[in-house]
């Protein structure tokens, strides 16, 4: 791992294969991972020796875009699987919560991600038994589940469902297989906190946050952000990233996320270098907004798409933009020349064309 107190860092990973610009939030829960992988580790090791020690739940909470998945993959790669006498180990599972409801369905998941077969209809009891056996041959050190604040958006404010798959997941920390990392949205908090037994299991919590532009310290970490962003863009900006104008229109339009900006910076420097542009403009960050805001299911409104204190660009807007390519292309397709269709002469040696001769003749 990186110093986590140098915000604007950057650092190719082996995995991603991309650079990543640190800042507060993502350093802090880099931290709290950092510290489940050293528990996840001590626990593999001593287990057996001590009957005693228990595993524990990491917790990771924030909103879309913050870094959640950048994080755990990274976390992954650093259990790489090991051929023993036994097989292939596999020291990491990861599942996807969206298509999980119930606690039935989780230790489903478990199973056919460890590669069991479930054939007829086995108890939830029955089938967390073979996945503890399995996890434990294959020498399993962390279970993640993402997305875990779709079990309760799945099954709403049903509470006695909710509780169904806490205990589940209470039931498996005593096992003693491995720790949990659970990943989520805010409202995540609810199936940790409806089993008081289940919350006493939790370790280490952070939840990161959204930058808010109405926030003094929020406004200088982003500004940090797309300083260091800046630093590595194939061409360079005429509009200062670091303004204070651009902070606030780059946090509106990324919802306070580090991935938005991220995403916005990126895509802004694509269009430039699809446009063979020697700087990038403000009419390409107006593109990226537009591009970002069809994507959204909250429509809002394009930060970019004004004038006041930015660079005035070549055309006023992403729709004239679009409305001088369509032109171009109209123009273009209609000056081409037109292929003439040249009369058909036939082929005095085809038969058809002998056929005719004779009949003519006759």
């Amino acid at each position: 791992m990186s110093n986590p107190n140098n915000i604007c860092e950057t650092n190719t990973t082996n995995l991603t294969d991309e650079k990543l610009v640190y800042h507060r939030e993502f350093n802090k829960a880099l931290q709290t991972l950092d510290m489940a992988f050293i528990h996840a580790m001590e626990f593999a090791n001593r287990k057996d020796q001590d009957p005693g020690l228990m595993p524990d739940i990491t917790v990771l909470l924030g909103p879309t875009g913050s870094g959640k998945t950048t994080l755990i993959r990274d976390l992954v790669a650093k259990f790489p699987p090991e051929q023993s006498r036994i097989g292939w180990e596999q020291p990491v599972l990861v599942l996807e919560a969206g298509y999980m409801g119930t606690g039935k369905q989780i230790v489903i998941a478990m199973a056919n991600a460890i590669g069991l077969q479930i054939k007829s209809r086995p108890t939830t009891e029955e089938i967390l038994n073979k996945v503890v056996k399995t996890l434990i041959m294959k020498r399993t050190k962390l279970v993640v589940i993402d997305e875990a604040q779709t079990i309760i958006e799945r099954n709403g404010l049903a509470d006695k469902i909710a509780y169904d798959v806490s205990d589940l997941l209470k039931t498996f920390i005593n096992r003693r297989v491995c720790p949990l990392l659970i990943s989520g949205l805010s409202n995540t908090k609810k199936l940790l906190s409806i089993n008081e037994q289940l919350s006493r299991r939790i370790g280490r919590f952070y939840e990161m946050k959204s930058y808010n532009s109405l926030n003094a310290a929020d406004l200088s970490e982003v500004r940090d952000i797309l300083h260091g962003l800046q630093g590595i863009l194939p061409l360079p900006t005429r509009i200062p990233l670091s303004s204070d104008d651009f902070v606030k229109r780059a946090i509106a339009m990324s919802s306070g996320s580090f991935c938005g900006l991220q995403e916005l910076v990126q895509k802004a420097s694509a269009y430039a270098v699809y446009r063979m542009a020697e700087t990038i403009e403000k009419q390409h960050f107006e593109f990226a907004a537009e591009s970002m805001i069809t994507a959204r299911a909250d429509r809002i409104a394009n930060p970019f798409s004004d004038d006041d204190g930015l660079v005035k660009p070549a055309a006023s807007s992403v729709g004239q933009i679009i409305k001088n390519e369509l032109t171009k292309s109209a123009t273009s397709n209609s000056r081409r020349p037109r292929r003439s269709k040249k009369p058909r002469v036939p082929n005095k040696n085809s038969p058809s064309t002998s056929t005719t001769s004779a009949i003519s003749k006759q």
